[in-house]
């Protein structure tokens, strides 16, 4: 009989090996689609992240607005969405205070709707909101996913609780079509009974179409996106999170279509991340964690003239804007406000008005920018200069207002 192979460090070794190659062509085939071919797209656009550069934020926008909300009824530490309504700015705070709070056109507080708790009309952690309109009458729609199951909490504009719904649903983000449909953002999240990363559905929670089922490996690392549903007065769009395609939805039917393929070119693992985390599965998948290796877009805006999202390069978030009508394009590495000193503010995309893109700035940063450059700031009169001055550390997060060229 012959005698069995010791279990050798080598052969740990080779096993490891072998685990992470596997691993290293999850994460490379699930950047790419393969089952579809380029003629599922309307178009291809190719972007090339070698070539990005700073921008002055006057090339990348026609106009920029701030709206300081104010802080007298209380403070929100953080803006994840922003719908505009009659007048109204409906103001989504999820990560510190769990809250939905209403504030007029001039940034004044007007009231706050629902409240937090373990009632039967209470929500227990709000994932998104949308304002849907029923029978011709304007309702907020709030989704609570707490317990991995999707419920919807309706109110009237005034913040008057009328009913909850129940589903075996599991969402993040949630957005009203005019066509009287719903679209969802999983973040590629699953439960027990459903495991789909975007889908429509009537506004009786029937499922009417469905893409992709998450992958393995963002089933293992979860990311999250800032705003994957684009809706403005012409177009309605979606991002699959890890995917790099671009849907948009049948106004008649609520069916999701591929419409714009992205072209980073060939993905691949830098060769000096696999030396380092050679052997080790669990390095390995952490640092490709970090370092976003899949090119991860977000922050979408897509109407008639202009497509706009953010895209993950290494470890930095970079942005690419197409002009429809000429079809230029910019490939954005920093966005730049020259105000005496040039600062590098984020573009987090937190929702529209009209056509307009609206964007959310952290009251903290600019005011660390502000201790810092106070001096040389207010030579330079402008309207981010005025508000610089008046921030405070209990000031409320402001809504940049940005409208393309």
């Amino acid at each position: 009989m012959k005698r069995q192979a010791p279990f050798t460090k080598k052969s740990l070794y080779d096993l490891a090996f072998a685990a992470l190659i596997f691993s290293v062509i999850q994460i490379v085939t699930s950047c790419h689609n393969s089952h579809e071919t380029e003629n599922s797209y309307n178009q291809i656009i190719k972007i090339d992240p070698s070539l990005a550069s700073n921008y002055q934020i006057s090339q990348v926008f026609k106009a920029v607005n701030f709206l300081a909300l104010d802080n007298k009824n209380g403070f929100i530490g953080s803006i994840d969405k922003v719908l505009f309504k009659n007048g109204h700015y409906y103001v989504l705070d999820k990560d510190y205070t769990n809250g939905l709070y209403v504030f007029n056109e001039n940034g004044a507080y007007v009231r706050k709707i629902g409240n937090e708790g373990d009632g039967p009309t209470d929500y227990g952690d709000i994932n998104d909101f949308t304002i849907a309109t029923i029978k011709g009458i304007e309702q907020v729609w709030m989704l609570d996913n707490a317990n991995s199951y999707l419920s919807i909490l309706k109110y009237d504009l005034q913040g008057k609780f009328l009913a909850k719904t129940k589903s075996t649903l599991i969402a993040d983000f949630i957005d009203y079509l005019p066509s009287e449909h719903l679209i969802f953002s999983t973040s590629n999240q699953c439960n027990d009974t459903f495991c789909n990363d975007l889908f429509t559905t009537d506004l009786s929670l029937n499922v009417i179409s469905k893409t992709h089922k998450p992958n393995k490996f963002y089933e293992q690392f979860w990311f999250e996106p800032n705003s994957p549903i684009s809706i403005t007065n012409s177009t309605t769009s979606a991002l699959s999170y890890g995917q790099t395609n671009i849907v948009s939805v049948d106004p008649s039917t609520g069916k999701l279509e591929n419409d714009l393929k992205i072209d980073f070119g060939e993905f691949g693992v830098p060769k000096d991340l696999l030396k380092k985390y050679f052997g080790s599965i669990e390095g390995f998948l952490i640092k490709a964690q970090n370092e976003r290796l899949c090119y991860h877009m977000d922050n979408l805006f897509n109407n008639e003239t202009s497509l706009f999202l953010s895209f993950k390069y290494g470890a930095d978030q970079y942005y690419f804007l197409q002009n429809k009508a000429s079809q230029s394009s910019l490939v954005i590495k920093n966005i730049v406000f020259d105000i005496g000193v040039e600062l590098l503010l984020p573009i987090n995309v937190v929702g529209t008005k009209d056509d307009t893109l609206l964007a959310f700035l952290d009251p903290q940063e600019l005011l660390d920018v502000f201790e810092k450059y106070g001096d040389k700031i207010n030579e330079n009169e402008s309207e981010l200069q005025n508000l610089l001055s008046t921030i405070t550390e209990s000031s409320n997060p402001i809504i940049m207002k940005l409208s393309f060229h």
